[in-house]
């Protein structure tokens, strides 16, 4: 009988100190479980954060600086004051966009992107609302006898966790110079509220040429006949010198002396004398034996052509 009183008294459970031990070591073990959890979500949600956060400031920066590279004129005025937009004026064609370019950071209390606009088209947000624009900055350098560049500044911050210690925030500043040189695919005209009305080269920096055909010769350039204009030359001796042919196909006033220094070529056996239009054309016809100099003269209503000569009955 005692042998079994003993064994009940071994197989009646745990006693209350052991069931307070077991109870600490598991909350224990349940807070540190949790604590972990926590810490690994954390770490995924700030990873994810500056994942999307480096994603898109990459694509925002590669675009924006693809665009000032290849572009032909900055139009942004060159100012010491950051703005928040860039205009550029783009090569027709490249890249199938249009002419001009806008780049802007447009911010409300609702939301915060930048956009890229081409021509008069609608514009497009080159950020998602996962991420929120909290600066971008343009600051244009115009340099001498050099392209233009850009400073740009761009700080992102994640927008997918109300958490300040989940956010991200990433701000970069880098600088890019167009490549290409200046072209236009319109007119080169002059504002209409220009005044006085602008012209070009009056600027320290003067045009040299244009397409090394027609020169401007200056001597602040190494030319030593400043103030002439020549066409195929860059040594022109005279206000106004060709090398080359030469073609007018208007009337052509010359109200100082004429000094032709090889001689003058004028018509061909062919030259029409058809109508009034072709009265007093002069040309030179050869013969066999003699060659003459005629003139295309109106005669008993037909017109002619006749030989100048000494001799009245040739007339």
């Amino acid at each position: 009988m005692k042998k079994l009183v003993a064994l009940i008294k071994q197989k009646s459970g745990f006693t209350l100190l052991e069931l307070i031990i077991f109870s600490a070591i598991f909350s224990l073990i349940s807070v540190v479980f949790v604590a972990m959890l926590v810490s690994i979500t954390g770490v995924q949600l700030k990873q994810t954060a500056s994942s999307e956060v480096n994603r898109q400031s990459q694509f925002v920066l590669q675009t924006i600086q693809r665009y000032i590279e290849g572009s032909s004129l900055v139009e942004t005025e060159a100012t010491s004051t950051p703005l928040s937009s860039i205009s550029l004026r783009m090569p027709t064609g490249s890249s199938g966009t249009s002419s001009l370019i806008q780049i802007y950071w447009a911010s409300s209390t609702a939301s915060s992107t930048i956009f890229l606009k081409t021509g008069a088209g609608e514009a497009e947000a080159l950020t998602s609302s996962r991420v929120k624009v909290e600066d971008l900055t343009f600051i244009k350098y115009s340099r001498p006898n050099a392209h233009d560049s850009v400073s740009f500044t761009m700080a992102l911050s994640y927008n997918g966790s109300t958490s300040t210690a989940k956010k991200f925030f990433q701000r970069l500043t880098t600088t890019a110079t167009r490549v290409s040189a200046a072209t236009f695919d319109t007119n080169l005209l002059p504002h209409p509220g220009s005044s006085p009305t602008p012209a070009l080269g009056v600027s320290a920096s003067k045009w040299a040429s244009i397409n090394d055909a027609i020169f401007f010769p200056d001597d602040d350039v190494a030319f030593t006949n400043a103030g002439n204009v020549g066409i195929n030359t860059d040594t022109p001796t005279s206000k106004f010198h060709v090398v080359g042919d030469s073609y007018f196909g208007g009337v052509v006033t010359i109200t100082g002396a004429l000094t032709l220094t090889n001689g003058i070529k004028i018509g061909t056996n062919n030259d029409n004398c058809d109508d009034d239009t072709d009265r007093g054309s002069i040309r030179f016809k050869q013969g066999v034996s003699d060659d003459e100099l005629q003139i295309c003269m109106k005669i008993n209503s037909s017109h002619v052509w006749r030989s100048a000569s000494t001799t009245p009955a040739s007339l």
